[in-house]
Parts: C-alpha cells; sequence; structure tokens
C-alpha cells in the first residue's frame, strides 16, 4: 500500500491511516490544535483523542492503580493494628490510675472521718492522743531498720525446740502465741505493734526492708509455719494420745495449717494469738518516748 506524506507534520504515513494519524498528539501539535479528550481512563481520569490508545493505556493502569490499592490497604491494616493495641495499653494504664485514685479517695474519706471524731473529742483528751503517737513514723521505721533483727527462715525455725508436746495445742491459741514468744520472737527488737488500736506492727524482712504489716496477716504464716510443721508430725506419730485427744489435737493442726497458708486471717482463734503477741511487743513507741525525754533530761540537767 502506498505512502503518503502528512502535509502538517510530514510523517510518511499508510494512505489508509492518514486521517488516523492527524487526530495524533504529535500531529495535532503540529497543526496548533488542542488535543482532545474525547476517551477518559476510568482508573486514573487521564483522556485521549483514540479509543485504542485508551484501550492500550487502561490495562498498564488498571494493574498499576491495584497495586497501588492493595499496598495501601496493607498499611491501613497495620496501622490500624498499632492504633487498637494503642488503645487497649491505654485503657490498662486508665484502669491502674482508677484504681490508685479509688485507693486514695478512701484514704482520704479515713482520714476525714478521724478528723471529725477528733474535732467530737475534748482538748485534754486530743493533747494525750497526740502526745501518744507524737514519734513520727519516720523514726520509727528508721528505729526498726537500724535495731531490729531480720526475720528470716532459718532464724524461726532454729528457735523451735525439737521435743514438742501434741498436748501443748489443747492450751489454746494462748499457748500458741506464748510458745511463738518463747521461741521465734525470744528477746527483744524482732517485732513492734506500734499503733495497738488498729492492730499495727512492724517487722524486717530478710533483705532488711521494714514491713508494716496490719493485724501480722504477713508475718504470722510465717510463725505458725515452722510450729505446724513440727506439731503435725509429732501429732501423727504420738501413740500415747486417746482417741478424743488425738482428734481434738488434729483439729488445731487444721487450723495451724490454715494460718500457715495465710487462708486464716479472722477467726477468733486467729485474733487471739495475734492480740497476744502484739500486747507483748507494743513497747515501741514507749520505749523511743523514753530515749526522747532521757534525752531532754539530759539536756536540761547540763543547762542548769
Amino acid at each position: 500500500m502506498e505512502k503518503v506524506t502528512c502535509q502538517f507534520c510530514s510523517k510518511a504515513v499508510l494512505s489508509n491511516n492518514l486521517g488516523r494519524h492527524q487526530k495524533t498528539g504529535i500531529c495535532l501539535a503540529a497543526q496548533g490544535r488542542s488535543i482532545q479528550s474525547e476517551f477518559v481512563c476510568d482508573w486514573c481520569g487521564d483522556g485521549f483523542p483514540r479509543s485504542d490508545t485508551l484501550k492500550k493505556h487502561h490495562d498498564r493502569c488498571k494493574q498499576r492503580t491495584k497495586s497501588m490499592y492493595t499496598s495501601t490497604e496493607d498499611q491501613l491494616r497495620e496501622e490500624n493494628r498499632k492504633l487498637r493495641a494503642m488503645v487497649k495499653s491505654m485503657d490498662l494504664i486508665i484502669s491502674s490510675r482508677d484504681t490508685e485514685i479509688s485507693e486514695n479517695a478512701l484514704s482520704i474519706r479515713l482520714l476525714q472521718k478521724e478528723i471529725a471524731v477528733l474535732k467530737t473529742v475534748p482538748p485534754t483528751v486530743v493533747q494525750n492522743i497526740t502526745n501518744n503517737i507524737r514519734v513520727d513514723k519516720f523514726v520509727v521505721q528508721q528505729y526498726a531498720k537500724d535495731n531490729f533483727a531480720p526475720l528470716t527462715d532459718g532464724l524461726l525455725k532454729e528457735c523451735l525446740s525439737v521435743d514438742v508436746d501434741p498436748k501443748l495445742l489443747l492450751r489454746g491459741p494462748e499457748a500458741i502465741a506464748q510458745l511463738i514468744l518463747e521461741t521465734s520472737l525470744e528477746g527483744r527488737n524482732k517485732v513492734a505493734c506500734t499503733d495497738t488500736s488498729r492492730s499495727v506492727c512492724l517487722w524486717k524482712e530478710r533483705d532488711h526492708t521494714v514491713i508494716t504489716d496490719m493485724k501480722m496477716k504477713k508475718l504470722m504464716p510465717r510463725l505458725v509455719r515452722p510450729i505446724y510443721s513440727a506439731y503435725s508430725v509429732a501429732w501423727r506419730r504420738d501413740d500415747e494420745l486417746g482417741t478424743d485427744e488425738y482428734q481434738a489435737v488434729g483439729e488445731v493442726v487444721n487450723r495451724l495449717r490454715s494460718i500457715s497458708t495465710g487462708k486464716d486471717t479472722r477467726s477468733k482463734y486467729y485474733n487471739t494469738m495475734a492480740r497476744q503477741i502484739m500486747d507483748a511487743n507494743s513497747d515501741l513507741l514507749y520505749m523511743l518516748d523514753e530515749d526522747e525525754d532521757r534525752e531532754q533530761d539530759e539536756n536540761s540537767s547540763c543547762t542548769s
């Protein structure tokens, strides 16, 4: 087929393709005419003057756009996952803060009640109460840290006598409390009850940390554990106990087991033991008070 030369751009084309050629962008530019975008791509919105040019572009644009969308979706999905994890972490932090706020609010309410009670008490009584608790808590903590012997498991066990009599358990919680005072807590500077009205005790852990213990809930299981261990073995091996005595001792052994595991901290039996031990070790405040009074007396005598 014969080729002809385009009169506008001087390009040689087949005679039957001349009309199509003169609609191309190059030839339209040579004609000084603007490109007419009669055919628009559905994917990117670009316009083309011819349908065949649009078709060639359309297939390439479709694949490229799909790939871009897939990559964007993956990125959005990963960002969404990170945001969910961040929200979950923030929820945990908020929940922890709410718990702290509730605990602080409870402490504030308790202090407000104490203040309200003190306001109704005559001034002389308030002065006496203030004098009884005038030793600063930090002073008490420091004294315990410097002078108390740590209550290690080895110390608690070595104080217990090897020769044990299961019948001792039949004498009641007072006898067991006395046994603890004469063995594990023998001597001074191991534990002190610093607030008898609230049953607050102080003692030192093996790492020399001073523990503030309400009703001895943390210390009592450790004090009872070696006693339970020794007396439960002696009870099972004792052939001289009668049937009733054997059963009665067994009930006490089971109670000691509950105390040694921390499950029993509210029974009358437990409270009787704890109260006797705390009463026997409630002299730390008075001891510090006496030291303070002695220092004041010595200072006054020196000045005189």
